[in-house]
Parts: structure tokens; sequence; C-alpha cells
């Protein structure tokens, strides 16, 4: 788990919604009261900002955003899903002819 994330939603949890700086990462946020379901879309706009992210509706949902370590684990997530290569390069030149076609030729 990313400790750059984790320290910056951390950070972001204290200061906006006043958590105590020694919240356990494992915490559920909406049990405690820390946050809201405002809080929820707070920290969405967030999240989408800081890292370029986008959250889908589907995807608003406490497995997602529950506790400092699952928002964590959603924002690596998300980035790693952008950083995918549709196709390798190794799977594009195989599909390319072994020799090169003669020059004019067709």
């Amino acid at each position: 788990m990313s400790p750059i994330i984790l320290d910056c939603v951390r950070s972001f949890v204290v200061e906006a919604f006043y958590a105590p700086a020694d919240l356990p990462d494992d915490a559920s946020l909406l049990d405690t009261g820390t946050m809201d379901s405002t809080g929820v879309l707070e920290l969405i706009v967030f999240l989408e900002k800081r890292w370029g992210i986008t959250v889908g509706d589907r995807e608003i949902h406490p497995d997602y955003f529950d506790s400092i370590r699952r928002i964590t684990a959603f924002v690596e997530a998300k980035i790693a899903d952008r950083c995918e290569p549709v196709a390798s390069p190794r799977s594009r030149d195989s599909a390319a002819p072994s020799s090169p076609s003669p020059v004019g030729g067709l």
C-alpha cells in the first residue's frame, strides 16, 4: 500500500472532517460518524482532483470509501487501471508481417 497516498488521504480526512490524527487506518469513517454521505461526495471530489481519476456512480459504495485503508486501495486500483496498456507491444509485433514488403510492391 502506498504510504504517500495513505498519508494524503489521512491528511484530507483529518482536516476536512476534524477526525482525530490517531484514527486507525481500518476504522469505519461512517460508523464512527467521521464522515456522512455529503462527506463521501467531498472526498470523491478531492480524490478526482488530486489523482486525476474518475469515480463512477456504481463505485460510490462503503466497500471503497469506509476507511482510510479502503480509500487508499481504491485510489491505487484506479491509478493502476489508468496506466494499463490496451495491448502490449509484443502482441502488436506478432501481428506484423515477418518481412517487410518490397518497395513499391503490394
